[in-house]
C-alpha cells in the first residue's frame, strides 16, 4: 500500500494468480446432481486423446464453445473481490476508521475465516442437490449488496462483522465459476488453454482498480469492484435461460 494502490494491486493479485489452482473443479461441484460425466458436459469433440491435438485445433474448439467463453470471462472478473479486494478493503478500514496495522489484520484475518466458512455452506448446499447456477446467481447477487452494506458500517466492529459475511459469499464464487467453465467442455485441456487467453484481464482489471483507488478515490474502487458481481449475475442468467450447460 505504500507504494501506491496500483504497484500494491499487481503484488497481491500475482499472489492470488500463483495460488489458483491448476486442475479442473471435482465432478461433485461441477455435477451435484450425480448425471454421468459424458452427458452433464456440452462441448466439442468425442472424448479423443488430448495429445493429437495443436494449439490451434485446441483454441478453435473453445472458440467455437458459445458456453464456454462467458464462464471464462466470469473466472477472470472473480479476481477482483478475491485479494484485489481485500487489499482495497485495507486502505479503506484505515481511512474509514483509522484502523492500526493490528486491528486491520485481525478483520482480514476474520473475514479470512468467514471465506472458509462460505465454502463449508457451499459444500453443504451442493450435497443437498441445489442448483449450482441458481445458488451461484444467489451469492453473487448477494455479495453485491452486501459490498454496499458493509460499505455503510458506522464502526469498524459493524464494519468487521459486515466483511465476515461478505466474504463467506464471496468465496463461493471462484469454485462456481470454474466448475461451470469445465462442465462448458468435455476436454479440460481446452478449457485450460483459453484461460490463457485471458491472462491479459488478470493483468490489467488489479492495475485499473489501483489507477482508479489512487486517482479518484478507494470508495470508488470498491464500488467498481462490485461490478464483478453484477457480470457474474448476468452470465448465470444468460447461460441459465440458453441450451446446453
Amino acid at each position: 500500500v505504500a507504494l501506491g494502490c496500483v504497484a500494491g494491486m499487481c503484488m497481491v493479485h500475482a499472489l492470488w494468480l500463483a495460488s489458483r489452482p491448476f486442475e479442473a473443479p471435482t465432478d461433485a461441484v461441477a455435477h451435484p446432481r450425480g448425471e454421468p460425466l459424458d452427458e452433464a458436459r456440452h462441448g466439442e469433440g468425442d472424448g479423443g486423446h488430448d495429445d493429437d491435438l495443436s494449439m490451434i485445433d485446441v483454441l478453435r474448439m473453445g472458440l467455437r464453445n458459445r458456453a464456454l467463453l462467458p464462464w471464462l470471462c466470469a473466472v477472470a472478473m472473480c479476481g477482483l473481490l478475491d485479494e484485489v479486494f481485500v487489499a482495497v478493503a485495507s486502505v479503506w478500514l484505515e481511512q474509514a476508521f483509522h484502523a492500526s496495522l493490528a486491528q486491520r489484520g485481525f478483520v482480514l484475518g476474520l473475514a479470512t475465516f468467514g471465506g472458509v466458512l462460505g465454502l463449508v455452506v457451499l459444500d453443504r448446499a451442493l450435497a443437498r442437490g441445489v442448483d449450482p447456477r441458481r445458488w451461484l446467481t444467489f451469492t453473487a447477487a448477494a455479495s453485491g449488496v452486501g459490498l454496499v452494506v458493509w460499505l455503510a458500517a458506522p464502526t469498524l466492529a459493524w464494519s468487521a462483522a459486515g466483511l465476515f459475511l461478505l466474504e463467506a459469499l464471496v468465496a463461493q464464487l471462484y469454485p462456481l465459476v470454474q466448475a461451470q467453465a469445465f462442465r462448458a467442455h468435455d476436454r479440460a485441456v481446452v478449457v485450460e488453454a483459453l484461460q490463457g487467453l485471458f491472462a491479459p484481464i488478470d493483468f490489467l482489471l488489479p492495475l485499473a482498480i489501483g489507477f482508479v483507488a489512487d486517482r479518484v478515490g478507494v470508495v470508488s474502487a470498491l464500488l467498481l469492484l462490485g461490478l464483478q458481481t453484477v457480470g457474474i449475475v448476468v452470465i448465470a442468467r444468460r447461460r441459465a435461460l440458453a441450451p446446453g450447460p
